[in-house]
Order: C-alpha cells, then sequence, then structure tokens
C-alpha cells in the first residue's frame, strides 16, 4: 500500500504500467466523498479500441493533477485528483472479480 506522502503521478503511472490493477481510495472533489476505484492502464485489461488511446489520454493533460484511468468494474474511463487520493493498494485478479460481483 501507497501512504498519501508516496502519491504522487510519477509514481501512479509506473504502478499502472507494472501492475494489472490498482485500487484507489480517494475524495471525490466536487463533493469531498470517499471513493474506491479499481483501475488499470494495462493494455490487456480493457477493450482493445480504449487500449490504443492510453497514451494519448494520459499525455494530453493540461492538469496534471488529473489522471485518467480505465475503471475496470464501470467499464469507462474515469479520472481522479492525484492530491486527492488516499491510498494506493496492488489487486490480485480474484479481488478485482470479486469487487465487480457486488456491482453487479
Amino acid at each position: 500500500m501507497l501512504a498519501k506522502k508516496d502519491i504522487n503521478r510519477v509514481t501512479l503511472l509506473d504502478l499502472l504500467s507494472r501492475e494489472e490493477y490498482l485500487k484507489i481510495l480517494f475524495k471525490k472533489s466536487t463533493t469531498q466523498t470517499t471513493r474506491i476505484m479499481v483501475c488499470t492502464l494495462y493494455a490487456d485489461s480493457m477493450p482493445m479500441n480504449f487500449a490504443k488511446s492510453i497514451e494519448i489520454t494520459i499525455n494530453q493533460q493540461d492538469n496534471l493533477d488529473i489522471l485518467p484511468v480505465w475503471d475496470v468494474i464501470k467499464g469507462k474511463w474515469r479520472s481522479f485528483h492525484i492530491s486527492n487520493v488516499i491510498s494506493v493498494d496492488i489487486v490480485e485478479k480474484q479481488e478485482k472479480k470479486k469487487e465487480k460481483k457486488k456491482k453487479d
């Protein structure tokens, strides 16, 4: 688990490029509610037509505090403010499947 002090854009992008899934605990900017998102930038974990847009999505950001990721539970692009991240955990495949079943 990454602690708040260790979380930054470079660290998150590095983890997202090495690990298949991450569980991000963050505060939503608009409501300040705490949210959990299981996400990835791992091309094999998203539909092919979306996987092709990873580099464009990451590199064309005006605000470097905002990080777009593929939400594996919702099946779409979402983003969060890096400054609002509370913790980051690596998610094992089994845990990801359990999270998805809870959503269904």
